[in-house]
């Protein structure tokens, strides 16, 4: 995504999105990762160590 003029546009698609209207979306992808990786936090802490 790029964003330009208030607006946000799809590489792929080149769809155009107003931003005020993107926030929401993303924000609910973002708080679906995050309780994703609350249920689950034995396997996020072996996998941060083996990046160690």
């Amino acid at each position: 995504m790029c964003y330009s003029a208030g607006f946000y546009r799809c590489y792929r698609c080149h769809t155009h999105v107003k931003a005020h209207k993107l926030y929401p979306i993303l924000f609910e992808d973002i708080k679906i990762l995050i309780d994703d990786v609350l249920k689950d936090k034995e396997a996020l802490r072996n996998a941060l160590v083996k990046l160690i």
